[in-house]
């Protein structure tokens, strides 16, 4: 009877030892929110400050922009959020506030220019710290990352002799 019962916690114990090691191998890789992630992932240990050949006062100046543009951003990121879960709070409502969701919209899209804005800031920052070539190098970089269309489409005429609306031709 005892050794009946030392088997049958043998055998609960193996199979609870089997399952999580069958769940830590299976187990993907949990993704890093943007937050937790290291912002200087993409300039030493993303490979792009070796791919500008940066050197290490470079590293340091554009960190140290990095971590600042970062902190603002990361707020205006925050605010942002909120204020679009309060528009789809808005939105979900059986009789919409009409009056509230304008200057709700409004107030996102100032928050979204804020951000453009401050990352284009950055940018500009950065590349008093770039030589020549190394701007080259990083706009190639930042093209590619944006995708050919959005840097290279001519805006100045349209893309086909026809205008089309939403209903068809006009």
């Amino acid at each position: 009877m005892k050794s009946k019962v030392i088997i049958l916690l043998l055998i609960i114990s193996l199979g609870i030892n089997i399952g999580l090691i069958i769940r830590l191998a299976l187990q993907r890789p949990m993704v890093k929110r943007f937050e937790e992630r290291d912002i200087r992932h993409g300039w030493r240990r993303g490979g792009l400050g070796h791919r500008l050949n940066l050197n290490e006062n470079q590293l340091k100046a554009i960190e140290t922009m990095h971590e600042s543009t970062y902190v603002k951003m990361n707020v205006i990121r925050e605010t942002l959020e909120l204020k679009r879960a309060e528009l789809t709070n808005i939105l979900k409502e059986a009789q919409p506030d009409t009056a509230r969701i304008q200057p709700l919209i409004k107030e996102i899209a100032n928050l979204q220019a804020q951000i453009e804005l401050g990352l284009t800031e950055n940018i500009l920052m950065m590349k008093k710290e770039l030589t020549p070539e190394q701007q080259q190098q990083f706009f190639e970089l930042f093209k590619r990352r944006l995708g050919n269309r959005a840097m290279t489409r001519d805006h100045s005429r349209p893309k086909h002799s026809k205008q089309r609306t939403r209903h068809g031709p006009e």
